[in-house]
């Protein structure tokens, strides 16, 4: 039997002015990482690119019910996990500095994503954003997004799942 929902999962492509003044608080966001942006409540990914397009460049807000639980964990290489939780929904931003191994960070990355996931009861993959920095560099003769791809397959392949098989599209 399919589990019951008791909210809707929304998201909003707004300012970050109109998406934190907005009812209730949103699980997660999704700003440029701009100095003179505020602090924002539940798990927010800084994403360190330019902002080409005015003050609602790649700004993205999620609302999926009260927003009941935050943690924020550090695991190993200095990989950081920020998590908010609703009743139905999590949002969760994994950060780290990418070093020299791409394709062991990737899969570590992608590794305890999934055990989050499937350890919080809600187990399925909606959206998945990466940012990758020099996404098209080619680093001991590949591309570092075949690289980076490489190490997510690793992770799926490693907790049973497959495209198909729970893994959302890139």
């Amino acid at each position: 039997m399919a589990p019951v929902l008791t909210s809707e999962l929304r998201a909003q492509r707004a300012p970050v002015t109109a998406a934190l003044g907005a009812d209730g608080t949103p699980l997660g966001l999704i700003l440029p990482a701009l100095p003179d942006l505020p602090q924002a409540p539940g798990a927010t990914l800084r994403v360190p690119m330019p902002c080409l397009g005015g003050e609602a460049c790649a700004q993205q807000g999620w609302w999926g019910g009260a927003v009941l639980q935050t943690a924020r964990t550090q695991g190993r290489d200095g990989l950081s996990l920020h998590l908010a939780q609703s009743e139905d929904f999590l949002w969760a931003v994994a950060e780290l500095q990418v070093e020299q191994d791409l394709l062991g960070q990737a899969q570590a990355v992608y590794e305890l994503l999934l055990q989050t996931v499937r350890e919080s009861g809600k187990p399925q993959l909606l959206r998945v954003w990466n940012y990758l920095p020099r996404i098209n560099a080619v680093e001991d003769g590949e591309e570092r997004y075949q690289t980076f791809n490489r190490g997510r397959r690793r992770a799926f392949a490693a907790a049973g799942l497959s495209v198909g098989m729970g893994a959302p599209a890139a």
